[in-house]
């Protein structure tokens, strides 16, 4: 009489656990398969709106269907801050300071959760650009 509860409860706890572990498993997917599967590009010329302020194009490129949410990538003294990030392009204006500038920051810390689920942070390291 009981078995029968027991399978459909041993199964439905099953799918529950596979289900909350799609999304990582596809993230890493993702990522394996592409390891420039989110990437930040800092976009052309910067616009002088001041005496020492700055409009510059920063464009984050991610490539997982797997969505982050709660995203904050910090370059610098700059955050930026997305309530989620899906598979595409965003580009942002930001506004920043002749210092900011010139301190050429060589990576960015980002900081997400995949899915809302799962936390995540990490660095990204700018490739140098040489001649």
């Amino acid at each position: 009489m009981f078995s029968g509860f027991n399978y459909v409860l041993s199964l439905t706890s099953l799918l529950i656990v596979a289900l909350l572990f799609l999304p990582l498993g596809v993230f890493a997917w993702d990522f394996l398969n592409n390891p420039s599967c989110l990437v930040i590009v800092p976009g052309g010329n910067a616009t002088q709106i001041g005496d020492d302020k700055y409009l510059v194009n920063l464009t984050v490129s991610y490539c997982s269907s797997t969505p982050l949410r709660d995203v904050k990538i910090r370059v610098g003294n700059i955050t930026l801050e997305f309530s989620e990030l899906r598979k595409g392009n965003v580009t942002r204006e930001i506004v920043v300071s002749r210092s900011d500038i010139e301190q050429s920051p060589r990576e960015a810390e980002i900081e997400a959760s995949i899915a809302g689920f799962y936390k995540i942070g990490f660095k990204y390291k700018f490739k140098e650009s040489g001649g």
